[in-house]
């Protein structure tokens, strides 16, 4: 690592440079109160290539929009100038920038959607990352930065109705967000919420007949699908007791689910002992207890 004595006081400049400027693109030979800031800006990227810069100074550029590698910020600058330039358009014509969500343009051959553009660049000023100078120009066209989730019930349904017509399901991931106007909407959170609301008792009987309509599994996926296969593995171990009067399953005895393979001599030593140690409750215990008890008649009328 390479370390100056002088860092703090060029770093305070390079502050200065960018809460003016709104961004750390610094002419090279660019001076500021004696200080050749240009050229300082240029020897940190080539200690940085190398892995010189240690990691509490990258932090403290990162934090003044410092650039490392500028071929791709160049790319970057020059067409989010030309996106822009389609959002402003859009704002000089209609007044605003609520632009329907399959509203596009062309650039350099590639579709861009300007209503999600809108949102990343929202998303990147709550997260700190966009800079100075391009917020300001978003703020020229009107640009709300924070959004509350101001749609109803009904909206939402109608959201992850959209979802389960495209999907077939509504095992949507807790991260999972849509844009509607410019606004990112957290779709996969408001779901959560309703299986929390459904499981205090405090979802309405006509809301959850409308979301089990559309595929509702009230239990979280994994959940769900590990109770799937512990009741297919009972009832085979189940089915293996009236047939042959015991539990004594070959080692090789195999159950496939999904495609996968689970052997059941394994599992149910495993839930024999989660019985006895107390680790098996509710429906899993008490059909583990009457598997048991079906065993113990069925050796005592032999």
């Amino acid at each position: 690592m390479i370390y100056e004595n002088d860092w703090p006081l060029k770093y305070k400049e390079a502050v200065k440079f960018y809460e003016k400027n709104g961004h750390l693109r610094v002419p090279n030979t660019y001076t500021q109160n004696g200080i050749n800031l240009g050229r300082w800006i240029q020897i940190q990227r080539q200690l940085y290539k190398k892995n010189k810069v240690t990691y509490d100074r990258v932090v403290l550029l990162n934090k003044i929009g410092m650039v490392w590698n500028l071929d791709r910020s160049l790319k970057y600058n020059l067409k989010w100038a030309l996106v822009y330039k389609e959002v402003l358009k859009y704002y000089e014509e209609n007044g605003n920038i609520e632009i329907p969500i399959d509203y596009f343009v062309i650039i350099n051959d590639e579709e861009v959607y300007l209503n999600n553009w809108i949102a990343v660049q929202r998303t990147m000023f709550l997260q700190g990352k966009l800079s100075l100078d391009k917020k300001e120009m978003l703020d020229k066209v009107g640009m709300v930065w924070k959004i509350r989730n101001r749609y109803s019930w009904d909206k939402m349904f109608s959201l992850a109705l959209d979802y389960y017509s495209l999907n077939g399901n509504l095992f949507i991931p807790k991260n999972y967000q849509v844009i509607v106007n410019g606004e990112t909407v957290n779709l996969g959170t408001w779901v959560t919420n309703q299986r929390r609301n459904y499981k205090a008792g405090v979802l309405a009987p006509l809301r959850i007949s409308k979301l089990e309509e559309i595929g509702m599994v009230w239990e979280d996926v994994k959940v769900a699908s590990n109770n799937k296969r512990w009741l297919i593995m009972y009832k085979e171990a189940l089915r293996y007791l009236e047939e042959n009067g015991n539990l004594k399953v070959p080692s090789d005895y195999v159950v496939t689910i999904d495609d996968e393979v689970y052997l059941l001599n394994s599992w149910i030593r495993q839930q024999k002992s989660h019985l006895l140690n107390g680790a098996l409750v509710g429906k899993r215990k008490e059909l583990m207890e009457g598997l048991v008890n079906l065993l113990d008649n069925r050796r005592k009328s032999m």
